[in-house]
């Protein structure tokens, strides 16, 4: 239970309206984040970080990554390009996520050891609003993780970052090694702030960072896509509440990813039409 700073009333801590007196109380998941031990033992891991910095001679490399990431980076969804499109339509559709598709009945669980973990593992995480959260992976580029869809939305920073956060890595990934019976008792400073992203991103990729390393190989450590969604190494970003084609500010394919020709001829027709530009990232083929 938290208590509302308005009218001092107990409510639980997943809602985003206080019951007694109907104002806002904050995001869930930022006020996740910004709980003192969290914050707490994310400073701790942070200056661990740092001081080994220190000791190995790569400080300076570590605070620009550091300054890089806190400016620079951005929250992906990558996502099929027919989804892209429905998306794009007129622009008042709205993205839908693995809950509120599952639970209308509009798509049906898979059913596979995947789908038992994540409804564990984002419950535990992301206690009673893990259905209000859409899931995005941070990075220094354009492109996300292709794992999850050849399309890559670029979400508009100016219209998430008051409602998003970041954390360590993929939920379920990060719940594999702790005990069920362990789940409401998680470990703490592994999320943080949109605004503290920079310093969770050094808290975890620090180690990685050599004297010699430059700024070109930080994308590259900050978001690592793999054979399988399991081996995808990211910063896993939780966006809380509805997007829609005008919380994007531009749709990436990479050239080794493009849908067939008529797909991208209906992609680029509806994008231009509601003003969103479409990038083509040359990968090697």
């Amino acid at each position: 239970m938290e208590i509302c700073n308005y009218c001092n009333g107990e409510f639980p801590a997943y809602r985003e309206l206080c019951p007694h007196c109907g104002r806002h109380v904050g995001f869930p998941n930022v006020r996740h984040s910004k709980r003192s031990e969290e914050e707490l033992a994310l400073n701790g891991r942070y200056e661990v970080a740092m001081q080994d910095a220190q000791m190995r001679g790569c400080e300076s490399e570590v605070r620009n990554f550091e300054k890089l990431v806190g400016s620079n980076s951005k929250a992906i969804l990558n996502r099929t390009a027919e989804e892209t499109i429905r998306l794009a339509t007129d622009g008042v559709e709205l993205y839908a996520n693995y809950y509120q598709l599952t639970e209308s009945e509009i798509r049906l669980p898979l059913g596979a050891e995947w789908d038992f973990w994540r409804r564990t593992a984002e419950e535990a995480v992301l206690p009673g609003y893990k259905e209000k959260i859409n899931f995005a992976a941070l990075s220094l580029t354009s492109a996300g993780l292709p794992n999850y869809g050849q399309c890559s939305w670029v979400c508009k920073t100016a219209q998430i970052a008051h409602r998003t956060t970041v954390f360590e890595q993929n939920c379920v990934t990060f719940m594999w090694p702790i005990n069920i019976k362990d789940a409401a008792h998680l470990p703490v400073g592994y999320r943080a702030s949109w605004e503290a992203r920079g310093k969770l991103a050094v808290a975890k990729v620090a180690g990685k960072i050599q004297p010699n390393t430059m700024p070109d190989v930080f994308p590259a450590l900050l978001l690592a896509p793999n054979t399988s969604i399991e081996k995808d190494e990211f910063i896993e970003v939780h966006i809380y509440g509805t997007l829609s084609i005008h919380s994007l500010e531009k749709i990436s394919l990479r050239n080794t990813d493009l849908p067939c020709k008529s797909e991208i001829g209906a992609l680029k027709h509806k994008l231009s039409a509601i003003g969103v530009p479409l990038e083509i990232v040359q990968c090697r083929l």
